[in-house]
């Protein structure tokens, strides 16, 4: 994905949208502006909408701001689930809608972090 404007990806089952992922990658090593700031509100015809981003959601002491933004921010878009990358410990942000997560790190990162990594896996009922 593009580090200079949020992209829309649309998937395809059976001939028909069946998820939207909108997205973007970060430009330079160190961002202070708002990126959610470049993403499209959710269009009237999109099925289920994901959003993916390297950013901060409020403020957290054990991690540098990076593209901070609100939960608010989030919401006014109206994606059903946003998929945060930045901090990669998982970690749930908000349970109800939209939901948004970091997943964390599938894979182990530098040795000298100190707390567990891993992945979150959420499941859609």
């Amino acid at each position: 994905m593009s580090g200079d404007r949020a992209e829309v990806v649309k998937f395809k089952k059976d001939r028909e949208n069946a998820a939207v992922i909108v997205g973007m990658s970060y430009p330079t090593r160190h961002i202070m502006k708002n990126l959610v700031k470049n993403f499209p509100k959710k269009e009237g015809n999109w099925p289920f909408t994901i959003g993916l981003l390297h950013c901060s959601v409020g403020s957290n002491p054990e991690h540098d701001p990076y593209a901070p933004c609100t939960l608010q921010d989030l919401r006014e878009l109206n994606y059903d689930y946003w998929a945060l990358g930045h901090i990669h410990t998982p970690s749930i942000v908000c349970k109800e809608a939209p939901i948004v997560i970091y997943p964390g790190n599938p894979q182990a990162g530098i040795s000298v972090k100190t707390v567990p990594e891993g992945a979150l896996l959420w499941m859609f009922l």
